[in-house]
């Protein structure tokens, strides 16, 4: 052992024993905490870097869609115009309209006929296998014979009488229900037409 040494330098050296110990303790706490911050800010700059994403194509769609081409003149089918129309499988036969004859004619005339005279009256004409009968409303006029001759255009129709002179008229027939008939302006004359004073008739159906 060396000499001792002096009492104040002893109690220095005790004092910076301790003194020496806490900083050499206070550095390496310094240099762990220097070490786990350092780590730590690795670590949060690591999590809180955010993995790039690769940027996604959006493929670019055309905004109009293309028209497809349409010839402007197309040409017009030739279609005949006089086409001929074929004839029909069955033809439509259209008799022909039978002549009238004197006895068809003298069958027609016959029956009950009515026509308008004066406004209010009535007169009925009779034919009944050649004899008439005139009557002015329901009252008897004349009655007696008649004659007709189909040979003329309009049809001669002569009313006989007894007591009197006779009538000489023209009848035409307008259809099977209608006809006209017109005398003259004296009894022994016969119109050749239809004057004003023509009366119109229509069959009674009996």
């Amino acid at each position: 052992m060396g000499p001792p040494l002096p009492n104040g330098l002893l109690l220095s050296t005790h004092l910076e024993a301790p003194v020496k110990s806490k900083t050499r303790l206070w550095i390496g706490l310094c240099f762990t905490l220097l070490t786990v911050v350092t780590l730590s800010c690795r670590v949060y700059i690591v999590e809180s870097t955010p993995t790039p994403i690769p940027p996604t194509r959006t493929p670019i769609l055309p905004t109009t869609t293309p028209t497809p081409w349409v010839p402007t003149n197309t040409p017009t089918p030739w279609v005949p115009t006089n086409t001929p129309t074929p004839p029909s499988a069955t033809p439509t036969m259209i008799p022909p309209t039978p002549t009238p004859t004197p006895a068809s004619m003298h069958e027609l005339l016959q029956g009950t006929w009515v026509a308008e005279a004066n406004g209010d009256e009535l007169i009925y004409f009779i034919f009944n296998d050649g004899k008439f009968t005139i009557r002015f409303n329901d009252e008897l006029f004349l009655e007696g014979a008649y004659r007709v001759d189909f040979s003329f255009d309009p049809a001669h129709v002569d009313l006989i009488l007894e007591e009197e002179e006779n009538v000489y008229t023209i009848v035409e027939f307008i259809g099977a229900n209608t006809m006209r008939m017109d005398g003259g302006d004296s009894p022994g004359d016969r119109p050749t037409s239809f004057g004003p004073d023509t009366l119109k008739f229509v069959r009674v159906r009996e």
